[in-house]
């Protein structure tokens, strides 16, 4: 498996949506409450938006794309009142077939190449606080936890930060 990690195109934007579907009907198979924004067109124009920002990033192995996420320098609301030397980390997607192959893994050594190439201190996400597994996986790699915030009626997300060394 080779793994490349490019700014995504429009193209790759499309397709980055028709993967996000069966990833939320899988987190609702596995009765999570988990919701993923890029499933849904009502939020395809915020997301056209990244793309044209240089924000959203494509996951290839070989010629396939496998999935996608977003790094922002301009924080989340859940994150106000914080130092702003950070890039903040969302939506990150790895399609079905590709799950537990420590893509996840690569992909964070990458966001922190890409941190520390704009001198950033932080990587900083939310993640939704029921997906136990998900909140495992970035404590393990290192993420501290900060706090849990309600997001929206009763759906309440962790914030993590990573300190860049």
């Amino acid at each position: 498996m080779v793994i490349k990690i490019i700014n995504g195109s429009i193209a790759e934007l499309k397709t980055y949506f028709k993967l996000s579907v069966p990833v939320q009907m899988q987190l609702i198979s596995m009765g999570l409450n988990q919701y993923v924004p890029s499933a849904h067109k009502e939020y395809y124009s915020s997301f056209h938006k990244k793309q044209k920002n240089k924000e959203f990033y494509c996951i290839r192995n070989n010629n396939e794309m496998i999935g996608g996420f977003c790094i922002s320098a301009k924080p989340s609301e859940w994150w106000v009142n914080q130092s702003t030397n950070a890039v903040y980390l969302s939506n990150l997607l790895i399609c079905q077939n590709y799950q537990g192959q420590n893509i996840g893994k690569a992909i964070l050594d990458n966001v922190i190449k890409l941190a520390k190439a704009s001198d950033k201190q932080f990587i900083r996400l939310d993640c939704f606080s029921e997906s136990h597994w998900l909140c495992n996986f970035y404590e393990n790699y290192g993420f501290k936890f900060i706090k849990k915030v309600k997001q929206h009626i009763n759906y309440y997300g962790n914030l993590y930060e990573y300190k860049i060394d």
